[in-house]
């Protein structure tokens, strides 16, 4: 029962650590945690397919919201743990699509930017995303994430002097800039770096 229990709770929770164990969960020794594991992944896949047939019917008229919010669904695919690593990679592409045809439009918009960088890291378009990144520091409400962005940036592609820029800009800031804790908490935690490196 408590195995069940859980089960069900994972399947409302629906995060990509909640899938993966869901998945965990298709390999159980009592056949009841199987089958409420492989109900609990059909509902979110079923979820997911709707939204994106959603996402794609508002998005036909090519406005930017709604381009927005589509290239969003299917990251968010992409990301949950659900489909194999080929039907992930398909659409990662078609966000990274959608999210620049989007960009081509508006230019200037530092959600976009800021949201295509994140996919250009997991493509290795490392330049790319450095210079999307950077754009997006036009929005002062995005600093927090742009900072976070291109420190990850500057890790994955092993960018030590990125790295220490971006550290000492942190910690030469009066104030954090975020409300978030976590964030706090990490931009801290860089802008320490910072500081030891100046």
């Amino acid at each position: 029962d408590l195995k069940l229990g859980a089960i069900k709770l994972l399947g409302r929770t629906g995060t990509r650590q909640a899938v993966y164990m869901l998945k965990r969960a298709l390999s159980d020794q009592l056949m009841d945690v199987r089958i409420f594991a492989h109900t609990a992944i059909s509902d979110l896949e079923e979820e997911y397919s709707m939204a994106i047939v959603r996402a794609e019917e508002e998005a036909a008229g090519f406005e930017l919201d709604a381009l927005k919010n589509l290239g969003q669904v299917y990251l968010n695919y992409a990301r949950s743990g659900i489909p194999e690593e080929s039907v992930a990679l398909h659409y990662d592409e078609k966000a990274r699509e959608t999210f620049e045809l989007a960009l081509a439009n508006n230019p200037e918009d530092a959600q976009l930017c800021l949201r295509l960088a994140g996919v250009c890291i997991e493509a290795c378009e490392m330049d790319k995303a450095e210079h999307l990144f950077k754009k997006a520091m036009n929005d002062p409400d995005l600093t927090d994430e742009v900072y976070l962005g291109l420190l990850r940036l500057a890790f994955e592609r092993n960018d030590l002097k990125l790295l220490k820029e971006t550290a000492i800009t942190l910690a030469n800031m009066p104030t954090p800039p975020s409300m978030d804790p976590a964030k706090i908490n990490m931009l801290r935690f860089w802008g320490a770096g910072g500081r030891y490196h100046e």
